[in-house]
């Protein structure tokens, strides 16, 4: 049986998972994936140094499509 939930990290980095059709006592193997990753401010900045001089960008939109363009490559 394979079951998909979706939830939250609680305070103290924990995950709760409640489903009925889990029977009680059984064991099970549980998969995380983080489905969004925020940058923390030290990785905005080293984002933003490493890009070379003198971008363009003429629209919020395209600093938009840059970055998300960048994130998707590190995956």
């Amino acid at each position: 049986m394979t079951i998909t939930s979706r939830t939250k990290v609680l305070p103290g980095h924990q995950v709760l998972i409640t489903d009925e059709s889990l029977p009680e006592g059984a064991e099970v193997e549980v998969t995380v994936e983080v489905k969004s990753k925020q940058l923390s401010v030290k990785e905005a900045l080293e984002l933003i140094e490493s890009l070379p001089p003198q971008r363009n960008f003429k629209t919020a939109e395209e600093v938009v499509a840059y970055i998300r363009a960048e994130r998707d490559s590190w995956e």
